[in-house]
């Protein structure tokens, strides 16, 4: 399920060769310390790259002992 899906083209038009970064900070940006996303990318008929940006604020507050 897509919560907050975000083109880049949407943004900046085609980035070329930037196309990778800008995907990732358009990612990164909204989220707060506890959020993650996923960056998806289709690169042609048969191939596709995926990211997956996990916060490490997540991880440790999953991690701590609370008693």
């Amino acid at each position: 399920m897509i919560d907050d899906g975000a083109g880049v083209d949407q943004f900046c038009g085609w980035p070329g060769e930037a196309v990778t970064a800008m995907a990732l900070v358009l990612a990164m940006a909204p989220l707060s310390p506890l959020d993650s996303a996923v960056v998806i990318r289709v690169e042609d008929e048969t191939r596709s790259t995926v990211w997956s940006l996990r916060s490490c604020a997540a991880e440790t507050a999953q991690g701590e002992d609370h008693s």
